[in-house]
């Protein structure tokens, strides 16, 4: 995915004060040189206190062009009405010495050749200046997101799993270098946990709280937990390691080698069930909030009867909230029309099917995942 348009924006959004000083010097210098070359195209015939106010005045709409530019479109308009009121006020015909054919003086050639000369090389140096004072922040910046990239996919890689009683295949692809979107599979006998978690936010941020909660997840399901307990454990070990404006949501579901599969979904979309021998599809749901939101909160699970061929799909909202260029959500019931043509087709089919329709839908503006479970015995 492409995020060039993102980090642009924010590139300049985020530029701090001194950056923009140097900048803006860069830019008046380089356009100033236009005042002496427009006496120079005039045949020195401008008036010399012109020549300085036109020295300067392209310097300053040099720099007002480039703010708008980069900070905000509606000043464009200011500026360009300025540059215009100016060009009406003054005329050429009140700048120049009127009606008289001179040859331009060397003195005068020489000022405007050494101007030209000077406000080139006060922009190159001021240009020099800006880009090295940003250059190393943004490789160290790049150096640090490179390394969270690749913890984010040590985090959260790609599952495919296929052994004697279930089928998994699911991926996660973060809206920026990383995200907080999780898919997960913990097997230990015959215990099998399925669970996706989607953290508030974008960014480090997130995948920070989303690392700390798979921790949790794993520490919990070594001890044996019941799923119930491992939501309420996580509720709380996390309540007190992350912002107050932070959560998650979550759903999961537990196998334990009967036919019987125990769920829980806290805040999150629900899980689609798959029902191979009805070919319909049901939805897993309990009404619960985000998870650490209330450290004291009790989380509940609940339980589906489940047979060979059935299908538990885990999205994130990054999926069914992706806009068509109307603005009309993808939505669930596309996501489950999907599913019900292609429930007979290889896992990472129906993965490729579900995320290249929502790929050409529309544009992607959050972390999305995708994780599919089926029952083959």
């Amino acid at each position: 995915m492409n995020n060039s348009y993102y980090y642009r924006r924010e590139f300049w959004k985020n530029l701090s004060g001194k950056s923009l000083i140097k900048l803006g010097l860069a830019i008046f210098f380089t356009f100033s040189s236009i005042g002496f070359i427009s006496d120079l195209l005039s045949g020195g015939r401008y008036l010399d206190w012109y020549v300085v106010f036109n020295v300067i005045f392209s310097g300053l709409i040099g720099v007002g062009y480039a703010l708008g530019a980069i900070r905000n479109w509606k000043w464009i308009p200011i500026v360009l009405g300025t540059h215009l009121a100016v060009a009406i006020i003054l005329p050429s015909t009140t700048i120049v010495i009127e009606n008289i054919v001179i040859e331009i003086s060397k003195v005068r050639l020489i000022v405007d050749s050494a101007g030209i000369l000077a406000m080139v090389m006060l922009g190159y140096m001021f240009f020099i200046i800006f880009i090295t004072g940003e250059g190393i922040p943004q490789v160290q910046l790049k150096t640090e997101i490179d390394l969270a990239r690749k913890m984010h996919d040590v985090l959260v890689p790609e599952i495919e799993i296929r052994d004697r009683r279930f089928h998994i295949f699911g991926k996660s692809q973060p809206y920026l270098e990383v995200g907080g979107d999780l898919i997960d599979v913990y097997q230990k006998d015959d215990i099998l946990v399925c669970y996706t978690a989607d953290v508030s936010g974008h960014g480090v941020a997130a995948s920070l709280l989303m690392g700390m909660f798979k921790s949790a997840v794993h520490t919990a399901l070594s001890k044996s937990l019941s799923l119930q307990d491992l939501v309420n454990t996580c509720n709380q070990v996390l309540n007190q390691l992350k912002k107050p404006t932070m959560f998650l949501t979550f759903s999961a579901i537990r196998f334990d080698g009967t036919n019987l599969v125990e769920f829980s979904v806290a805040g999150h979309l629900p899980i689609l069930h798959y029902r191979a021998d009805e070919n319909k599809i049901e939805e897993l749901i309990i009404k619960q909030i985000p998870v650490s939101v209330k450290k004291d909160y009790n989380f509940l699970t609940r339980k589906a009867q489940f047979n060979r061929g059935d299908i538990f799909l885990f999205l994130s909202d990054g999926l069914t909230e992706t806009n068509d260029k109307n603005g009309i959500e993808f939505g669930m019931e596309n996501i489950k029309k999907i599913l019900l043509e292609n429930a007979r087709l290889p896992l990472s089919e129906i993965y490729n099917v579900v995320t290249g329709t929502i790929e050409k839908y529309g544009t992607q503006k959050d972390d999305q995942s995708l994780m599919i479970v089926k029952n083959i015995v």
